[in-house]
């Protein structure tokens, strides 16, 4: 995972105040100790199978949690500092940042501990269903064909029959299949609305969104992340949950 300038990105961290240095410094190698396992996890060259062992997944997402639930301030700015590099393969930084967002606003939302873990999982494995879709389909900067699109749709049922294979809990697997559902019922790949999606598919849904339109693709440069907040904002009342819109939009 590529840091945006190191050197500038230190000179913040020696320039804070001397009380917040290491605060900065930690939120900063919890980003990069996140982003290092969740390309591991979505090295699509090996059996991913073999890096789902759920033991292994749900201790990550404790280490991180510590510092999202008592510094939150500090790992936003080192998510804002944060850039893919370009030639790599940007669904396991995406998965990476939509996992912090994801506990920041469930840690707002008073979600009790043992369920925000879950939560944590399920957004760092939401995208797992694009190890099943040719890598080539997903990078491409190209206009997709309606059977191409069609194809990358399934990637959350996908995602749904791996962590079934091993031995997910349902609330896990729910908001894995259920994170591109919108409020309207225009999502995929039920077409659910409303109190129909899951919590957790509601939560990640702004969370993936939001970073998805922030963070820079190999066809785009980024956006500002207020930027990319407004852009979701157009369509709060449509897509997405009004009270976690109303939410992130405070952080």
């Amino acid at each position: 995972m590529g840091i945006k300038n190191n050197t500038q990105n230190e000179k913040k961290i020696v320039d804070a105040p001397k009380n917040s240095r290491s605060e900065a410094l930690e939120a900063k190698n919890t980003c990069n100790s996140l982003f290092e396992y969740a390309q591991f996890l979505y090295n699509n060259e090996e059996n991913p199978e073999e890096r789902l062992e759920i033991s292994a997944v749900y201790e990550k997402i404790k280490e991180i949690f510590k510092n999202v639930r008592y510094d939150h301030g500090h790992l936003m700015l080192a998510l804002q500092e944060s850039e893919q590099v370009l030639n790599e393969n940007y669904v396991y930084s995406h998965a990476a940042r939509t996992t912090i967002l994801t506990l920041i606003i469930g840690k707002y939302l008073k979600i009790p501990i043992h369920k925000l873990i879950d939560l944590g999982v399920a957004a760092l494995l939401h995208d797992i269903g694009m190890l099943s879709i040719p890598q080539d389909l997903y990078l491409s900067s190209r206009t997709l064909t309606k059977s191409e699109k069609a194809l990358l749709h399934k990637h959350p049922v996908y995602g749904y029959q791996l962590l079934d294979a091993n031995n997910y809990s349902p609330a896990v697997k729910l908001a894995v299949l259920e994170h591109h559902e919108r409020e309207d019922g225009s999502g995929y790949p039920q077409k659910l609305s409303k109190e129909h999606i899951s919590l957790y598919g509601r939560i990640i849904a702004v969370a993936c969104s939001y970073e998805a339109i922030s963070a820079k693709r190999k066809y785009r440069d980024s956006a500002d992340l207020h930027a990319g907040m407004v852009n979701i904002l157009k369509n709060r009342n449509k897509y997405y949950d009004k009270a976690i819109m109303a939410l992130i939009n405070s952080l």
